[in-house]
């Protein structure tokens, strides 16, 4: 009797078991989908897989079983009884390689800052065959640029009709060009070392400086981490200008990258074409040299030294 007890229970056990659905459910590169749908197409049963893709469901009679899940195309599996099966499902979205490109204009203005920022890019200093800080803004309407006297060839900057002691230099953001260098350190900072300029106008640019009532006009340097390893820029013009202008970029290590801003310029020949006994351009000789080192990130700590001869 206990042992016809025992046929009965394990034909019953293993007659329940034939009655259910299994199987796992996997990507096309063989890995488990966790919470794909498992449901009959004429039953509302559903279910869905585990943390390793395993599912299992009640069997309905003939009937076809539905796979599905987001970003994958579903599968119909038609069965007739139950039985142990592994899905591949297919990924509905193939999305090819693509390439992003983007045009700036020479001349940008900020939608994001709080100041109306207008920034001068390599593109738009290129629009002058030679020029230095003081003759960038040629090609530029936001910003006026005067000589200061016929002797010295300087020149100074005014906006909002105001001259330059009223306007904040800085380069990088560290106020330069203070006293008397107002005038002459536009013309010792050459514009192929210019990697962009950044003017605003009004006195909201003050919290940079006290000297800023009219704008500030900040401008930055080449960078070892941004620029060609190699650059040479040379210029001459009939009235006897010439310049010569090169960089180097070079690393010293993992954490140290380094450059060297060349720059010599000189006006030898005496021009007087409308022969009032002055000369129309000032005779000039310059050699100015930089050495920048810029620090990465160690630790937390980052930082830049330099030498500048002028």
């Amino acid at each position: 009797m206990r042992i016809l007890m025992y046929l009965i229970l394990a034909f019953a056990s293993q007659n329940l078991c034939a009655q259910v659905v299994s199987g796992e459910i996997k990507d096309h590169s063989g890995e488990p989908l966790v919470g794909a749908n498992v449901y009959w197409l004429k039953y509302q049963k559903v279910t869905a897989s585990d943390e390793n893709g395993h599912f299992s469901i009640p069997f309905e009679g003939e009937d076809a079983l539905i796979v599905s899940f987001i970003g994958f195309k579903a599968d119909t599996i038609p069965l007739e009884q139950p039985r142990n099966i592994i899905v591949n499902l297919i990924s509905s979205v193939e999305l090819e390689s693509f390439e992003v490109k983007s045009r700036t204009s020479s001349t940008e203005i900020s939608m994001l800052k709080p100041l109306q920022v207008q920034t001068l890019n390599e593109k738009e200093l290129g629009k002058a065959a030679c020029c230095n800080l003081s003759e960038s803004f040629e090609t530029n309407a936001s910003v006026d640029a005067h000589f200061t006297d016929a002797i010295s060839g300087y020149r100074h900057i005014s906006l909002l009709g105001l001259k330059g002691k009223y306007v904040l230099f800085s380069r990088e953001l560290i106020p330069t060009f203070q006293g008397i260098n107002n005038i002459t350190g536009l013309t010792y900072t050459p514009g192929s070392w210019l990697s962009s300029i950044q003017i605003s106008k009004g006195v909201g640019s003050v919290v940079s400086g006290y000297q800023g009532i009219t704008g500030q006009i900040n401008f930055e340097l080449k960078k070892p981490s941004l620029k060609d390893r190699f650059y040479l820029n040379m210029y001459g013009n009939q009235g006897g200008r010439l310049e010569l202008n090169s960089d180097l970029s070079y690393k010293l290590s993992d954490k140290v990258q380094a450059m060297v801003l060349l720059h010599a310029s000189t006006r030898t020949i005496e021009n007087d074409r409308n022969q009032d006994g002055f000369l129309d351009n000032p005779l000039t000789k310059q050699y100015n040299f930089i050495n920048r080192y810029h620090f990465l990130e160690t630790n937390g700590w980052m930082g830049q030294a330099g030498l500048h001869v002028i």
